[in-house]
């Protein structure tokens, strides 16, 4: 692969420097973050940054005891930016003592109740035995997933260069972000390759009535369903479904399953409660004033792409996702779009999420490369946004933290940084870069038939 990617630099030049560009960022990454965290500019990886993990490992431990996994008061959850902060080793203790369920320090798990059950096996080990292991099997199922992806499309990779890979995903910001935190998002963004790669499989059998053909295909909407169930504003990402009955079929028979044994483990009780605490939010749709950027509050999780449109951001998201199904539905029954549609409802999940963070970015490494690759097989296609994006997303956080906190802190005629950041979020560039690429291969064949005037070919 990496004498391929040599073999760019005379014919295809702007696909090469932005790959090599890329390349190197991510390899370089994981020495910065020791540096970062050396001048308190980074979180630690250790046991006690692992916040969400800790919310998990004790939900489990909760359902394990026979205490309710919600905490009594929705009140205790909600605060004026989202959850109340803690400390791993404060909830811990000793790793043995099982908090009660209304303590406001441990009341962050908010997903599905059957989601829990993924966490039992975990929580019968030490918390720190855990956590890790938690980490080296969520890392492992995505750089598995990403080997099986690339290897989809005909790309074979050496030991080193696979070797390479991994420590590039550790190198990608958002990823090693939600590591850090033990968080699910890895987990899910490795479900979604797996997802594009029967996907692919299913698409490229050469009978799509073949029994394993639709195997295949029916996997690929299982995955998908499986991938967002835990995170609801996933969502998005079943667009491609729309596309194929098959992958449909797949993806409402998993969902009518996990519904069920949802409520037959864990009651209708349970359920009212988690279905409370999503009507509640937790600032849905509120901004987050961009001007805390310049001082002590900055938290560096939050992804803000609609800062700009105030009060009206959840309308702007609501409209955007009418908008997204339909685009979906009027392109159903064209093969050509089915790749760009999976990559637009990937793309679309942290740009459409009520409340979004940059450990999101983590589920767009399957979208980037696919749509990389729809780019380098298309005529005149433009593969090049695909790694501009990953670039844009692994800086997104510290050219924030760069920009709009420490730079202006100490230079203070470069406060005007810290709006316009509004608009230049790296994150947000990437994101913009990926959506706008997809949705347009996707209405593209629409444009052709309606002779209405659209990007010619060109060559990078």
């Amino acid at each position: 692969m990496l004498r391929s990617l040599w073999g760019l630099r005379t014919k295809r030049p702007v696909l090469f420097a932005v790959s090599v560009g890329t390349v190197c960022l991510l390899l370089a990454y994981p020495v910065l973050d020791v540096i970062l965290q050396s001048i308190g500019l980074s979180y630690p990886f250790t046991p006690e940054s692992g916040h969400d993990f800790a919310a998990y490992y004790l939900a489990a431990r909760r359902f394990l005891a026979g205490v309710h996994l919600y905490p009594e008061e929705i009140g205790v959850i909600v605060t004026g930016n989202g959850y109340t902060p803690y400390s791993a080793t404060e909830t811990l203790g000793l790793g043995d003592v099982l908090p009660p369920a209304d303590d406001p320090r441990v009341s962050a798990y908010i997903y599905p109740p059957v989601i829990v059950l993924v966490f039992v096996p975990f929580s019968l080990l030490p918390f720190q035995a855990a956590y890790v292991l938690w980490n080296v099997v969520s890392l492992f199922a995505l750089w598995v997933g990403i080997l099986s992806l690339v290897r989809t499309y005909g790309v074979t990779l050496s030991r080193v260069e696979k070797v390479l890979v991994l420590w590039a995903l550790v190198g990608f910001q958002p990823v090693l972000y939600a590591l850090k935190q033990g968080q699910i998002a890895v987990a899910l963004a490795a479900l979604f390759c797996f997802a594009a790669v029967a996907f692919e499989r299913g698409r490229n059998a050469p009978d799509q009535r073949q029994q394993g053909s639709r195997r295949t295909r029916l996997i690929s909407g299982v995955l998908t369903t499986l991938a967002s169930f835990p995170k609801l504003f996933y969502a998005t990402s079943g667009a491609h479904l729309l596309h194929d009955r098959d992958r449909l079929t797949g993806a409402l028979g998993t969902l009518v399953l996990l519904g069920s044994l949802s409520v037959v483990v864990f009651g209708v009780e349970q359920h009212l409660r988690f279905f409370e605490i999503l009507m509640v939010g937790k600032g849905w749709g509120e901004s987050m004033p961009l001007a805390s950027f310049a001082h002590d509050g900055f938290h560096p999780g939050y992804y803000n792409p609609f800062y700009v449109a105030g009060s009206f951001s959840l309308a702007l998201r609501g409209l955007l996702l009418f908008s997204l199904v339909g685009l979906v539905v009027v392109t159903r029954g064209r093969p050509d779009v089915e790749r760009p549609t999976f990559v637009l409802g990937l793309a679309a999940i942290p740009l459409l999420a009520p409340e979004a963070y940059t450990i999101e970015f983590a589920s767009l490494l399957p979208a980037a490369i696919m749509l990389g690759y729809d780019e380098w097989k298309r005529t005149g296609g433009v593969p090049s946004v695909a790694p501009v994006a990953v670039a844009l997303f692994g800086v997104h956080l510290q050219a924030l933290r760069l920009l709009a906190w420490i730079v202006p802190s100490k230079v203070p005629r470069l406060d005007f940084l810290v709006p316009a950041m509004a608009f230049l979020q790296p994150g947000l560039l990437g994101n913009l870069l990926l959506c706008g690429l997809a949705g347009y291969r996707v209405v593209e064949p629409l444009l052709s038939e309606s002779n209405i005037p659209h990007i010619r070919p060109w060559n990078e």
